[in-house]
């Protein structure tokens, strides 16, 4: 693949991820604008581009939530899957066009004259306004920002496009699978028969997108990942710099403006939260000054822990829950702060039209909740609270608050009843974390000390500004209010791990899981509000006349510590580039490449070509089963074809235990319901029986339990089970397809008996 035709793709990607969310935002812009002739000193687009990450991925999540719903009310009905790209396109054509139907129709109906006239003499006036210029002159700069990012990583990502290791396997898994069969639940990759029971409606969202490159989907899995980078990337710079300008605008004793500082602290905002790495460096090297550096350490430094960030995430390149919400955080981030901010504008317009307003955000509400609980539930108590904080400072109202909000629960549990309905919860409980449990101060400091800094920095440096914020105060400067809720909670997110954790089936690592989903969205409420915070209040000294000598020596100071510790995290960014990404070693592949795939399983990935070509969605095959993060179950991970089993610690998680009766699960009835005494202990059992016994009529019986259709012998299976092929053959299994060494035997649909 020439980098002609990898650009084209790339571009086909991003313009497919971002026009109709921009369309929207056009929309919007186009119905709230006074007039036509607006000057740019009173422009309605400014602070509009802020709405840009929100408007692309409200659109998403309205498109995966009605394709979602259509599947599942076409599959209920009808008992059959509906073509994924076919489904696609249809709604992401009505999509684009529905804006445009708007505007004409918003144009149509504002003067007496004939219709098709005066919506032609509108659009014209509209677009040729210096408020319709300023809005695409915004508009592009951050699309072309936007676009820079995601190309720039996507082009890195070739240097390393394995999809082999850690849990991209698993997430792969998920689209190819829902890429392949549209059902809700989708086909679990790692269980025959039964649906995926994990929050699975991201990797959807992800599927839906990658319709737009369907014949190339390694591409579009690196694509994904690079998008949602430069979706955190341009959300946290322009939001950013909104607020920036917003406590500038209020800072009535500045006299001496700096006309970059903003474009400054959101640029190193946004590289910081999306690039930047720990104190785990600094930690490192004052520790073992000798040691050579391994990147992951700073996301296991404290024990039986894991406290990832996004740049991790990237850097190993897994497609996992967490990384797929990181746009819905943002994107709420967004919300919450531009709500906050223009508290007294929204309460004024809420008092006119309470009933209409009341209805629409608790719609509003309930589409976010809908969507985290079925994307990424550990965020739904974060935006629980602040959904809930902002419209109690909108309205005033606690009563009005909690009617709200049970409205907004009622409707999101109703939305979310094609996954509630299949999903067998994951948490085992809560329980208190005892003291040996908690985190040791030093490594502690070795994760969060950069954060610590920059906020000791803040208090220390703006004590006499902090202590005039009384809760009066706070209530008439909504932007201070809305940012110090944003460090406060986030700092209680990384506490609350420390203080209490949901049980799950790691007895090792019991508190891990919760201390990785809350600390991952506090590293990006506290990245962006320190952010501004910072920014405003170490630079003012420098903006004001008013300004003594030790204000200013007092600010650089401050400054140069930050700067170190800047330097200490971007230090982490290069090293972990350098390790995973770019090696030194490394050559440049294709985006969309299965060299690392074939080079290592070369006639399974044959047989991969092979079953995508030649085979139902539906089909089984039994293949090695293997522990999780193993290359065990290749083919059935990027064929789409569910094998009996694999990746035991996972489905054991997902499925309640080992020996747990897996009859629960199955309320999908597009495959035939193994029977009561399934579990994955036995299915385990039962794939080595299939490789190993000598009974024929044994190994058939296990076969039609699975409804196996094709059975995998490969490096793997001759490995782990010393299979042999004659004896497969013997059996009167017939040859499908052998390439390298690896066969794939089809069991015969007449096939009945041994010996026939």
């Amino acid at each position: 693949m020439n980098l002609l035709l990898e650009f084209l793709l790339a571009a086909c990607y991003f313009l497919f991820a971002t026009l109709p969310g921009i369309a929207w935002l056009i929309l919007l812009f186009y119905i709230k604008s006074p007039s036509v002739d607006a000057k740019v000193n009173n422009d309605p687009s400014e602070g509009l581009e802020v709405l840009t990450v929100v408007s692309q991925h409200f659109f998403w999540v309205l498109l995966t939530l009605t394709t979602w719903w259509v599947a599942w009310a076409y599959q209920s009905t009808l008992s059959a899957p509906l073509g994924f790209v076919g489904l696609a396109s249809v709604f992401y054509a009505a999509a684009l066009l529905i804006p445009l139907l708007l505007v004409f129709w918003f144009s149509a109906t504002k003067s007496s004259k004939p219709r098709w006239r005066t919506c032609s003499h509108q659009l014209m006036q509209f677009a040729a306004s210096e408020s319709a210029r300023g809005l695409a002159i915004r508009l592009g700069q951050v699309l072309l920002l936007q676009f820079a990012v995601f190309l720039g990583w996507s082009f890195l990502r070739k240097y390393n496009p394995e999809l082999l290791s850690l849990e991209k396997f698993m997430d792969y898994g998920f689209i190819e699978s829902i890429r392949n069969y549209v059902a809700v639940p989708p086909i679990d990759p790692f269980l025959s028969g039964y649906g995926i029971n994990y929050y699975y409606l991201g990797h959807w969202l992800s599927a839906l997108r990658s319709a737009s490159i369907y014949k190339f989907p390694i591409a579009a899995y690196h694509f994904e990942m690079s998008f949602i980078l430069s979706q955190l990337f341009i959300g946290v710079f322009v939001l950013v710099r909104y607020c920036f300008r917003r406590l500038r605008a209020n800072d009535i004793s500045r006299t001496s403006p700096m006309n970059y500082s903003a474009a400054v602290v959101a640029f190193l905002g946004a590289c910081f939260v999306s690039f930047g790495g720990n104190a785990h460096l600094f930690y490192h090297f004052i520790k073992f000054p000798s040691k050579a550096y391994w990147f992951p350490t700073a996301t296991r430094l404290i024990p039986a822990s894991i406290h990832e960030f996004p740049l991790y995430s990237f850097v190993v390149n897994d497609l996992h829950a967490h990384v797929l919400a990181i746009t819905q955080n943002i994107s709420l981030i967004t919300l919450f702060l531009l709500g906050a901010f223009n508290v007294k504008e929204v309460a004024k317009s809420w008092s006119k039209r309470p009933l209409l307003y009341s209805c629409l955000w608790a719609c509003v509400q309930a589409m976010i909740f809908a969507y985290g609980a079925a994307s990424h539930s550990w965020d739904l108590p974060t935006w629980g609270v602040l959904l809930f904080f902002l419209t109690w400072i909108t309205t005033k109202s606690i009563k009005h608050t909690f009617l709200m909000s049970l409205m907004a629960a009622f409707c999101s549990v109703f939305l979310t009843f094609p996954f509630m309905e299949t999903f067998f919860p994951i948490p085992k409980g809560f329980a208190w974390v005892s003291a040996d449990m908690r985190s040791p101060l030093p490594e502690w400091l070795g994760v969060w000390s950069l954060h610590l800094i920059f906020i000791v920095i803040l208090l220390s440096h703006s004590r006499n500004q902090i202590k005039r914020l009384t809760p009066s105060v706070l209530i008439q400067n909504p932007e201070y209010l809305g940012l110090s809720v944003l460090v406060l909670w986030g700092v209680l997110l990384i506490a609350i791990p420390e203080i209490v954790y949901v049980k799950d089936i790691y007895s090792s690592h019991p508190r891990a899981n919760t201390m990785f989903k809350f600390t991952y969205l506090s590293w990006m409420l506290l990245g962006v509000a320190l952010s501004v915070l910072l920014g405003h209040y170490l630079l003012s000294p420098f903006e004001r006349l008013s300004s003594t000598k030790k204000m200013v020596v007092q600010s650089t100071l401050a400054l140069v510590v930050v700067a170190i510790a800047l330097a200490g995290s971007f230090g982490y960014t290069f090293l972990a580039i350098r390790s995973q990404v770019v090696r030194p070693q490394s050559q440049m592949n294709d985006i969309n490449s299965n060299t690392p795939q074939s080079l290592k399983f070369p006639g399974e990935w044959a047989i991969v070509e092979y079953l995508k070509s030649n085979s139902l969605p539906t089909d089984v095959i039994a293949a090695a089963a293997g522990d999780s993060y193993s290359t065990m179950g290749i083919v059935s991970v990027f064929s789409g074809r569910a094998p009996i089993i694999t990746w035991k610690v996972h489905e054991w998680l997902w499925r309640g235990g080992l020996s747990a009766e897996l009859s629960y699960f199955c309320k999908n009835k597009r495959l035939p319901c193994p029977d009561a005494a399934d579990t994955i202990t036995r299915r385990y059992n039962d794939v080595e029986t299939i490789y190993t016994s000598n009974d024929c009529q044994t190994v058939l019986q296990t076969l039609k339990r699975y409804s196996v259709r094709y059975i995998v012998l490969g490096m793997q299976e001759q490995t782990k089970y010393k299979a042999d092929q004659h004896r497969m053959a013997a059996f009167g299994m017939t040859v499908a397809f052998i390439s390298n060494d690896a066969i794939l035997f089809e069991v015969p649909k007449d096939y009945s008996g041994c010996g026939e």
